[in-house]
């Protein structure tokens, strides 16, 4: 799965994510829990969602007060830890919060999201979490394909502490899938909570540009190829220092039928953005993060010995090893 915190994988490639697309893209799905305002912590109701009641929790008889545990998902004031910096929630959000007497295993499923219209292009789900660990609690973030429920993220020990804005590729499940819904499981034994906040899913009426790979060549090239296949009729890249600001690079735009850009750079490390335009519409923006002419270890290694069957010299022997391509001889 590609999400913003990010997993995505590429040739020769550091780390790579996903962006927001600049223009073409259609909000399908929009949950932000600020709709009705509630003065105090309540169960959750909203239109078309489900709530899943596995654990062992009810609710205090009056429980109004926003620090009363409640049997299940609730909705209330959007409250961020300090060990999540810049505030990710805004207004109400859905959450579950634990009691010390009990234990929750219980999800909280969207409405039913018909996506038969987006059966090509890309699908993104997105959404704004906190999640607080306390030893043994866990949530899972799955989606329905149209058959099964599909895992595709997990927060626990094994993530510690999570929050900030999440984003997922979800198109091999979603595109074209009438029934898509959004589930969230979770379990706290006791212990800490989870906060969900402006999920949506989003539509790309052009899809990514495929065959994409984004590598650096020796000794100092940056080369970017494609599917000449591809249905889009431009793929534009932009590049700068690891860490600039999307906009500010230099940008080009290459038909899709030439297949291939590259630029010689000078050594250091890169943010690349590709993207799609298909007609008026872009596809997402893939960002990827890569070396470029910095020194990389030899591909080979021997002992040099003499005998019969090792390394022998006459004179001096000429090996650079340790080079910006890979321990060629200069």
């Amino acid at each position: 799965m590609k999400k913003l915190i990010t997993k995505v994988v590429g040739l020769a490639v550091v780390s790579a994510g996903l962006v927001f697309a600049q223009s073409g893209v259609v909000q399908v799905f929009f949950e932000d829990f600020d709709t009705p305002l509630v003065d105090c912590r309540v169960d959750l109701v909203f239109p078309g969602w489900q709530i899943g009641d596995g654990g062992s929790c009810t609710t205090p008889a009056g429980a109004c007060d926003i620090n009363m545990y409640r049997a299940t998902w609730t909705v209330r004031n959007a409250v961020v830890p300090f060990w999540c910096g810049t505030n990710p929630l805004g207004g109400q959000v859905a959450e579950l919060y634990y009691n010390t007497t009990c234990f929750h295993l219980d999800t909280l499923v969207t409405p039913v999201i018909d996506l038969s219209a987006y059966a090509s292009g890309g699908i993104r789900l997105t959404l704004t979490h906190v999640f607080d660990l306390w030893f043994t609690n866990y949530g899972y973030i799955e989606v329905f394909d149209g058959s099964q429920w599909v895992k595709i993220d997990s927060f626990g020990s094994w993530t510690n502490d999570h929050c900030g804005r999440l984003t997922y590729d979800v198109t091999p499940y979603a595109a074209g899938n009438p029934n898509f819904r959004v589930r969230f499981v979770y379990y706290d034994n006791n212990d800490w909570y989870w906060r969900i906040d402006s999920v949506a899913i989003l539509a790309y009426p052009c899809g990514n540009p495929t065959g994409l790979q984004v590598i650096a060549t020796c000794p100092d090239s940056l080369v970017v190829t494609w599917d000449t296949a591809y249905g889009g009729d431009t793929v534009f890249v932009e590049f700068g220092p690891a860490g600039f600001a999307f906009g500010s690079g230099t940008r080009v735009g290459v038909a899709v039928a030439v297949g291939r850009f590259d630029t010689s750079l000078p050594a250091g490390t890169y943010d690349v953005y590709v993207w799609g335009k298909c007609g008026t519409n872009y596809s997402d923006t893939l960002v990827y993060t890569l070396d470029v002419g910095i020194n990389v270890p030899l591909p080979h290694v021997d002992t040099f010995t003499n005998g019969p069957n090792g390394w022998q010299f006459s004179g001096v022997a000429g090996l650079v090893g340790n080079t910006a391509c890979g321990g060629v001889d200069s």
